[in-house]
Parts: structure tokens; sequence; C-alpha cells
């Protein structure tokens, strides 16, 4: 829950991540153990919001939004 963005997200987003062939961006976050994945996204702004939404709502007051 702690945890930062990893050295290997490319869109510079936490748990968003770009599906080229339905170019698309997608919201994913774990939470005890389980992946939490949301509908896709048009643009990486969209999906930032959801995904902050997202972890406040899963991890609560140890949502890490960077």
């Amino acid at each position: 829950m702690n945890r930062g963005k990893l050295s290997t997200n490319t869109t510079g987003v936490k748990n968003v991540s770009y599906i080229s062939k339905k170019k698309l961006y997608q919201v994913a976050v774990i939470a005890n153990g389980v992946r939490s994945k949301t509908s896709y996204f048009k643009t990486l702004k969209e999906a930032e919001e959801h995904a902050i939404i997202l972890r406040e709502q899963l991890h609560g007051e140890f949502a890490n939004h960077g």
C-alpha cells in the first residue's frame, strides 16, 4: 500500500498502464493480495484521477499516490 511508482512504469502514473492494442489506459490497484482492475480510459488524466480515487477507497489512510 505504501509502495511508490515502479521503475518499469512507462506512463509516469502509479497503477496506470497503457494498452497499446486498444490504445487506452487501464488502472489496476492491488489491495490485500487481490488485483482490482477497472474499465479503460481514453486519456491519461482520466485514468490518473480514477487511480487516486480507487487507491483511497482500497488503501484508506495508507494510500500512497507517488
